[in-house]
């Protein structure tokens, strides 16, 4: 590999690159990043407030996340997430 990916695509990655003295912490930073932004609940818009007019706003309502980004990466939870970070030498 030559340089830092453009794309993570998986926790193995993440590990791959804190292996790796030279991209470590900017992998420790994107972890963080990572771990910082709870997507465990998603705005969702379910139906308008006047089915009369096309025209009028949306309720919303907060759903539970089928698929947060730490899910799509292959990490069990945000906790797994802190115990990376906090074992690579992070703090959260």
């Amino acid at each position: 590999m030559r340089g830092y990916p453009k794309f993570i695509g998986s926790k193995q990655d993440y590990v791959n690159l804190l292996a790796m003295p030279k991209h470590r912490e900017r992998a420790l930073a994107e972890l963080k990043r990572l771990h910082a932004n709870d997507d465990t609940l998603i705005l969702t818009t379910t139906e308008r407030i006047d089915p009369e007019d096309p025209i009028s706003d949306w309720k919303q309502e907060l759903l539970p996340n089928p698929s947060p980004l730490w899910q799509q990466k292959g990490f069990a939870g945000r906790e797994e997430l802190a115990k990376i970070i906090k074992a690579n030498g992070g703090t959260i």
